[in-house]
């Protein structure tokens, strides 16, 4: 993993071990490792702490820093070789977390879980659609060549489906959402499914799906949950680009991780997890937003 960071385009990487018995062997050794990183003549980490626990007021210390000086760069000389956890809670990088109803975890297995499927009779609905919904997508492929504006009208109705599903946040906390939670009929399913199954048509729901990320957070989780292939992978980059937006990134990232699973290789998940490195998630999102809008002028819209 830290072979993947961007080192042109950053600023700096940070490490942070937790540990209740820091004097440990492991602890030393996973110290070691991280100092020892390099990428040719650069350092991959530039500094690290050691704490017991991430909660408010736990002392922590560092435990190295391979450009001393940057603490005075930074303006952190009062409390760079030593101090507290200041507040998590009160920190601005988990307000959107705290707006979704939770708190990331430790231990991102829950974080995984999340895109497994909640019931099997779900499961066994969509493998049932998946058929048809790849027949419909190269139907649609057909249709955008001769008929663009016959294409149009499906994009529309499933662009429609992000504004008319209920939902309150990004993340399913509850493990609540189900296929008929979103869905009212196999037609509906099939017709997201389909624009999924074709790079061209998936990209034609970005925009609204932005505009709309709770709805289309649901729809697209349930979908990941319950297809396999092309359709999961894909509906895993539209989800993981409306987490993005709302700057949920650990989670935009594990579903991104997902889709490579699912997929080796996934094109988008690949490109959206290597920009999200490189601290460009806007910008990914703009140009997506973009391209999604040019891909409407083509139906004449």
């Amino acid at each position: 993993m830290l072979e993947q960071l961007p080192i042109t385009q950053r600023v700096a990487t940070f490490g942070v071990i937790i540990s209740r018995v820091p004097d440990s062997e492991m602890v030393k050794q996973a110290v070691k490792e991280l100092r020892d990183s390099y990428q040719g003549i650069v350092p991959l980490v530039d500094a690290c702490w050691l704490v017991s626990e991430v909660a408010d007021g736990t002392p922590y210390r560092l435990a190295f820093s391979n450009e001393t000086e940057n603490a005075q760069i930074w303006g952190w000389e009062d409390t760079f070789a030593s101090g507290t956890v200041a507040s998590v809670i009160a920190s601005p990088a988990m307000r959107p977390y705290i707006d979704n109803g939770l708190l990331p975890e430790l231990d991102r297995a829950d974080t995984f879980e999340h895109f497994d499927p909640l019931l099997l009779s779900d499961a066994v609905r969509c493998d049932e659609v998946a058929p048809a919904a790849y027949r419909r997508g190269l139907d649609l492929m057909d249709l955008v060549s001769v008929a663009p504006a016959l294409a149009r009208r499906d994009v529309e109705r499933a662009c429609e489906l992000f504004v008319s599903t209920p939902a309150d946040s990004i993340i399913d906390g509850d493990g609540y959402v189900e296929l008929s939670d979103v869905f009212q009929s196999d037609d509906e399913v099939e017709l997201i499914a389909a624009m999924l199954s074709r790079s061209r048509l998936r990209d034609c729901l970005i925009v609204d799906a932005l505009a709309y990320p709770f709805g289309a957070s649901a729809v697209m989780l349930c979908i990941a949950r319950n297809f396999t292939g092309a359709i999961r992978a894909n509906a895993l980059c539209l989800w993981a680009m409306v987490a993005l937006s709302q700057r949920l990134y650990a989670w935009a990232g594990t579903a991104l991780r997902c889709a490579d699973e699912e997929v080796p290789g996934h094109a988008l998940s690949n490109l959206l997890l290597q920009v999200m490195l490189a601290g460009k998630a806007e910008e990914i999102l703009e140009v997506s937003s973009r391209a999604c809008r040019d891909t409407w002028l083509e139906f004449g819209g």
